[in-house]
């Protein structure tokens, strides 16, 4: 698992990446409302095991600005 932060458009999203880097292609975890990164820990680290998953902190979320 890696986390890291995103800046678009000088808005800050955290997010939490799972699995190998490297693939083309993932499964992009979203939150509802209210909710943040941490909704998805268990199953985007089990995602993870065959791929990569990502879990991202909307704007206004989670610890996103």
């Amino acid at each position: 698992m890696s986390e890291a932060s995103v800046i678009i458009d000088g808005i800050r999203s955290p997010f939490l990446e799972f699995g190998p880097a490297d693939f083309n292609e993932a499964v992009v975890f979203v939150h509802g409302n209210p909710g943040s990164i941490r909704d998805w820990d268990a199953l985007a680290r089990g995602a993870g095991e065959f791929g990569r998953a990502v879990a991202v902190d909307m704007p206004g979320f989670g610890a996103a600005d």
